[in-house]
């Protein structure tokens, strides 16, 4: 490609107003050239030098009233139902959580190992009584199969088209515009904040980048403890919110789970 076809390309994307899919894709093509160029297939890269868009940050948080809404069509128990519950009690990434492995729970702790996060790092996340609940379901949905979303399709691969049935919840539940399946990773992370959990302790949540050189090197503490107690709180909440607590608590206290 010369760097006049890039530009093309990525002025369709800022076009069209996908500011985070132009810059998305910048990075991509930038990275197969490099990759290129490293093995000596090409010698330059026609993205260098061509400046990314600024991006707007997220800001959409679902209010309590259309959480309430947002739980009650989340009643079922089908992979992306399930599936948006556990992104709302753990506040991961949706492609963190619908990739989750059966060997990656231990208990009541998800295991994220480095290589399918955002920034590489393993992150150990607590589980609540409400997330156990939703994976206690989803084993007896999966057969064996190594994935905890396994695809529809039968193949040994994880549920990737969450965005669509995010589309079809936005849809149910009425929400504006712009809300997106991600909404629900701030909607928990804001939660705890509005509940009084320590903004290390939302970070280490989040499995955000230490942003200290201090913490970055040194201070080297997982917060464990404080996530655990953080997500219980969180899971408590979200279940004074839901239209369908008191039929699910009844069931979790008979599997052993309240």
């Amino acid at each position: 490609m010369t760097k006049r076809e890039v530009v093309v390309l990525l002025d369709e994307y800022t076009d069209g107003g996908k500011i985070h899919a132009r810059n998305r894709m910048q990075s991509l093509v930038s990275k197969i050239y490099n990759f290129g160029i490293s093995r000596d297939v090409v010698q330059i890269n026609p993205a260098l030098g061509i400046d990314r868009e600024p991006e707007k940050p997220r800001e959409r948080v679902l209010s309590d009233d259309e959480l309430s809404t947002v739980l009650g069509h989340l009643g079922g128990d089908d992979l992306a139902t399930l599936g948006f519950r556990l992104l709302l009690l753990t506040g991961q990434r949706p492609n963190e959580v619908f990739g989750m492995r059966w060997a990656e729970i231990d208990g009541n702790t998800w295991t994220l190992p480095a290589q399918r996060s955002k920034n590489k790092r393993e992150s150990v996340v607590p589980l609540s009584q409400q997330a156990r609940y939703a994976l206690q379901l989803l084993r007896s949905k999966t057969n064996g199969h190594g994935f905890v979303f396994p695809s529809p399709k039968g193949s040994e691969k994880p549920f990737t088209n969450y965005a669509k049935a995010g589309r079809r919840l936005k849809k149910l539940a009425n929400l504006a515009q712009d809300w997106r399946v991600y909404d629900l990773k701030s909607t928990c992370l804001t939660g705890l904040e509005k509940l009084g959990t320590p903004a290390h302790v939302v970070e280490a949540v989040a499995n955000h980048a230490a942003s200290t050189v201090t913490r970055r090197h040194y201070a080297l503490h997982d917060y464990l403890a404080e996530k655990r107690e953080a997500l219980a709180l969180w899971g408590s909440y979200v279940d004074a919110l839901d239209p369908s607590t008191v039929a699910r608590v009844i069931t979790m206290q008979r599997r052993g789970l309240g």
